[in-house]
């Protein structure tokens, strides 16, 4: 799909309260990423060709600037980054993982 459908897809998937998903977009050097959880909310960030998250410089300072202290720059940091959203899914990533070893598993000869 074209980059920008990203942004429609999410605005669907996010209307069935009950997903939780996980969504990238790319061209050839940069693009999003979306992670949805009901008790999160949405996450959008940008991201460079090896899907890294890419913070600006703007978001930074103004993180920075907010956060005084260091535990809660930390935090904002790491929300910045999608940390919290990353960590909810994880465990979702590892059962698809493994459901796709036990399948390949099951299909060798």
């Amino acid at each position: 799909s074209a980059i920008g459908s990203g942004a429609r897809i999410v605005n669907t998937l996010k209307s069935w309260s009950y997903l939780i998903f996980e969504l990238s977009e790319f061209n050839f050097s940069e693009g999003s990423i979306y992670f949805y959880t009901k008790e999160l909310g949405l996450y959008r960030g940008s991201i460079n060709s090896l899907g890294q998250i890419i913070v600006s410089e703007d978001l930074l300072k103004s993180a920075i600037t907010q956060n005084l202290i260091q535990s809660d720059l930390t935090l904002a940091l790491e929300k910045l980054m999608g940390r919290p959203w990353d960590d909810f899914l994880e465990p979702f990533r590892r059962v698809e993982i493994e459901a796709a070893s036990t399948l390949a598993d099951r299909l060798s000869v």
